[in-house]
């Protein structure tokens, strides 16, 4: 009897686990990002959500094991719980869709019902500042870079210093174009926000950062509605795809098709998200410029919320010329 209480207690404790999966999968991937980059609020990646039954099915049964499973539970709970959970951050909560408008099916809210449910602080958001590591992959190149950016409505300001702390050059953009600066090379590019072939650290900074930061969907911008059993997917007039997270109203994921030039990106990728001062903010974007062959991942490590910034832009040396 006494052993079959504890295999009870035992089996309690992982329900309430699973039942806080969301909080304590957003810790785990804290502690994942700061042992893996040494930094907080990276999120999982993306896998198949087909993982997530195997995963719950696995750990319901944990209260079927006999009397000698019960003593090596009770050595190893902890341990086992933390690698489960680890695997439970493959169990994500996008997906990647491929399926055609008629294989999804037609959302069971209205618009108007969705958009109440996703955090919209383009009135209460103004500025923001703060630090984090990009990850930058592009064809034969990856490298890891330090970012300082500061934000308002109109401008965005990026300092990039390499692995070793030097400067490498500053990104500003506006409303209708980026300024490039490259410190190490002297040459300063000036590009449309609808370039093509942006690559590294630019895809970042290809739109303002605090749209970046808070996505927004309003009215006007959706045609259709659809959802799977995670999701609200919103398919925008401009034929971007939104995916929402049925669970907390957090967009997810906005995908753009091939060949549409409306937007200087191809995908984002939003996880980690956390409460910051009262806002709920992601701690890892993962944005893949409009061709698809370069992305970069920003880790963030520090956030600064409505604070008073400098004038935004870059001084650029007398000798430099802007090429266009």
């Amino acid at each position: 009897m006494i052993l079959f209480k504890k295999v009870l207690n035992i089996n309690s404790v992982i329900v309430k686990v699973l039942a806080k999966k969301d909080v304590i999968l957003n810790m785990i991937q804290n502690l994942h990002s700061l042992i893996k980059y040494g930094d907080t609020g990276s999120g999982s990646g993306m896998t198949k959500l087909s993982l997530y039954p195997s995963c719950t099915f696995f750990l319901a049964n944990i209260k079927k094991a006999d009397s000698y499973a019960v003593s090596f539970f009770k050595r190893i709970l902890s341990p086992v719980i933390f690698l489960i959970l680890l695997f439970l951050i493959s169990c994500s909560s996008s997906v990647e869709l491929t399926e055609n408008e008629e294989e999804l099916a037609e959302a069971s809210i209205s618009v108007d019902q969705l958009l109440e449910t996703i955090p919209n602080y383009r009135e209460s958001l103004q500025t923001i500042s703060g630090r984090g590591r990009a990850i930058v992959s592009e064809p034969g190149n990856s490298e890891r870079v330090t970012l300082q950016f500061l934000s308002n409505r109109d401008e965005s300001l990026i300092t990039v210093r390499n692995s070793v702390g030097i400067e490498g050059g500053q990104i500003f953009v506006n409303s209708d174009s980026l300024l490039v600066y490259n410190r190490v090379d002297k040459i300063a590019e000036k590009v449309p926000l609808n370039q093509g072939k942006l690559t590294s650290v630019g895809s970042i900074a290809s739109i303002n950062m605090l749209d970046l930061f808070n996505y927004t969907v309003t009215k006007p911008d959706v045609d259709k509605l659809f959802e799977t059993d995670n999701l609200y997917v919103a398919l925008l007039v401009n034929e971007v795809r939104v995916q929402v997270s049925k669970e907390s109203g957090r967009v997810l994921e906005v995908n753009v098709p091939d060949g549409n030039q409306t937007v200087p990106y191809s995908r984002i990728i939003y996880e980690g998200y956390g409460e910051i001062e009262g806002f709920q903010l992601p701690r890892k974007i993962t944005i893949f410029s409009q061709d698809g062959e370069s992305r970069a991942t920003l880790l963030v490590r520090s956030l600064e919320i409505n604070e008073e910034l400098p004038q935004l832009g870059i001084e650029l040396p007398d000798d430099i010329p802007i090429y266009r």
